[in-house]
């Protein structure tokens, strides 16, 4: 089990002082980027970006995407707009600003297909879409914490990064590559410890901390598992 306790990517999932910093590494390129005065409607078409998320912004004031960038996240929570839906914003702006650097077109995948593709259970998909979390990429930068305050445990949040890190490695096509991580089935929890001869305390307590698969506890810190009750022995 990995040591590090941080985000659901690789890269860990914090920050967010403001919405998209445009000259800190969302491209390549250092250079100062202009951004073409997209209309909200046009912005929130194209990204896919739900009419809910359009109305707070434009009833706010906002007429382009571009003045999205240098907002800080405090505000648009005043305008209205979850967790979740700034995520999204983040999400689309990155996109926006990789395709004007001439990167290559995003892949949108909706929380729901994400959550029946890579058996992610209800109570994960349903806090997710309450919190405003509409598509999959929105989740990569997002810190734990947040997922937390949208009422997930710690195992739900490991399950997410299980199926996040499944996601990107069908995307990227390495899956039969022998450099690429093993993926690892999605056995059930308690079908795993049945297998494996681990006590029903054991069993429970990661059902109870959010746990689903197996898989998901690859990646999970001996740290937050003695949070979910577990002792070292476990």
């Amino acid at each position: 089990m990995s040591k590090d306790s941080g985000g659901l990517s690789s890269k860990s999932m914090s920050r967010m002082p403001s919405l998209l910093d445009i000259r800190g590494g969302v491209g390549h390129s250092t250079e100062p980027m202009i951004v073409p005065s997209m209309r909200i409607a046009e912005f929130c078409h194209k990204y896919k970006l739900s009419p809910r998320i359009q109305e707070s912004l434009e009833e706010a004031g906002f007429e382009t995407a571009a003045a999205l960038i240098d907002t800080s996240a405090s505000v648009l929570e005043d305008a209205g707009l979850k967790k979740g839906h700034i995520a999204e914003l983040k999400r689309a702006l990155a996109d926006l600003t990789s395709t004007i650097r001439g990167g290559v077109a995003p892949i949108i995948v909706p929380i729901a297909e994400f959550c029946h593709k890579y058996k992610l259970s209800p109570r994960i998909q349903e806090p997710l879409e309450e919190a405003g979390f509409e598509t999959a990429a929105a989740l990569i930068e997002t810190s734990a914490s947040v997922l937390e305050d949208a009422g997930l445990k710690k195992g739900h949040i490991a399950e997410l990064k299980r199926a996040l890190a499944d996601l990107t490695r069908t995307i990227r096509g390495d899956a039969d590559d022998s450099a690429a991580p093993i993926i690892v089935p999605s056995m059930r929890i308690a079908e795993f410890c049945h297998k494996y001869k681990l006590s029903p305390r054991i069993q429970k307590s990661l059902e109870e901390a959010g746990f689903d698969t197996a898989a998901a506890l690859i990646e999970t810190s001996a740290s937050v598992l003695e949070d979910a009750g577990l002792e070292k022995g476990h």
